[in-house]
């Protein structure tokens, strides 16, 4: 997640109020990463993977 503002809102703050929110059990967020921005190419697209490492390197397998 990118803020726009900076006005104090914590990642389980967002957490909480979008878990909140939500209709299924299945759609209910675990984590929620704040950035400052997102890791862009040369040419702007965002890099997806580059956002995806940190998660795979937790885990013990991958898909």
């Amino acid at each position: 997640v990118i803020l726009t503002q900076a006005n104090g809102v914590t990642a389980a703050e967002l957490r909480a109020w979008v878990n909140q929110r939500v209709a299924a059990r299945y759609q209910r967020l675990h984590d929620v990463v704040i950035l400052d921005e997102f890791p862009r190419s040369v040419i702007g697209k965002t890099l997806k993977r580059v956002l995806r490492e940190p998660y795979w390197a937790e885990q013990g397998k991958r898909i």
